[in-house]
């Protein structure tokens, strides 16, 4: 028998888009899946519009809870799945028909802790996710390479803990991603399946790129808990290894890319560890 994927889809008022991404599903040509629905809170018409699909075919499954936001409903979702795979689903994106097919057959082949098809941007923007064929972890400490429809299997999830729920306002993927390789393994792109990923003016990814403030928050937690990743054993190590390039960034006015901030946050970081002293 062919292993089941457990596909894990948060809604929080999504409930418009919500039959385009379930038909992807339903599309799948791999049949060994089960598809679990968690609303998360959702005061639109989420719920009557994932009941709809449950009637349908009985792979789909329907799970509440109280706004806790899309870690909690994922770690949800996962922690009632069935299946040797997850694959999280954002609910306003849809996947190709052999998005399953090529990641279940690929996994092993390729040797990978985690799989993911090509994507493509539509909405506000259309074009190709750029990405690189093979990352591991050192790629990602640099910036996430993978997008959120990756293909795992559970056992990998569970003894990475999840989804890290303090990842309150984005990147939570990339935070798993890190933590499911920062022993070991490698992800890999499939050139044949695709992710269409949805943009809009109020998405998630939308409003923390757009806002400074929580994008700094988030990455300075991701470089605080894998610090020793990174290569060193504290934060204070990491600032005194790199007072040359602190200082050389310190005076920068252009636009910030991921390696202004970084180094911007070890001076930020500090000032914060000295006013706790």
């Amino acid at each position: 028998m062919s292993p089941t994927v457990s596909i894990i889809i948060p809604c929080f008022n999504q409930g418009q888009f919500l039959d385009q991404c379930l038909q992807s599903v339903l599309n799948q040509s791999y049949a060994s899946w089960e598809c679990i629905i968690v609303n998360d809170g959702s005061s639109d018409n989420s719920e009557e519009a994932a009941k709809k699909w449950i009637e349908k075919d009985s792979r789909f499954k329907y799970l509440f809870t109280e706004n806790r936001g899309v870690c909690h409903a994922r770690n949800l979702g996962a922690d009632i799945a069935k299946g040797t795979y997850l694959l999280p689903l954002d609910a306003d994106d849809y996947i190709s028909d052999n998005y399953l097919h090529e990641s279940v057959k690929n996994i092993d082949i390729t040797n990978s802790k985690i799989v993911f098809g090509r994507a493509f941007f539509f909405g506000e923007k259309d074009e190709e996710f750029s990405l690189q064929n093979e990352v591991v972890v050192q790629d990602l400490l640099q910036y996430n390479k993978i997008h959120c429809c990756g293909l795992f299997r559970k056992s990998d999830f569970v003894i990475a803990g999840g989804y890290d729920e303090n990842m309150k306002f984005g990147f939570e993927d990339w935070e798993l991603w890190i933590n499911m390789l920062k022993k070991g393994g490698k992800a890999a792109k499939l050139e044949n399946s695709f992710l269409f990923y949805r943009i809009k003016e109020n998405s998630r990814s939308t409003i923390i790129d757009n806002n400074e403030i929580k994008n700094q928050e988030m990455l300075e937690y991701i470089l605080k808990k894998h610090i020793q990743a990174y290569g060193y054993n504290s934060i204070f190590e990491m600032y005194n290894k790199n007072l040359e390039l602190q200082n050389a960034f310190k005076n920068l006015h252009t636009s910030f890319s991921f390696k202004t901030i970084f180094y911007l946050l070890l001076k930020k970081i500090k000032d914060k560890f000295k006013k706790q002293r």
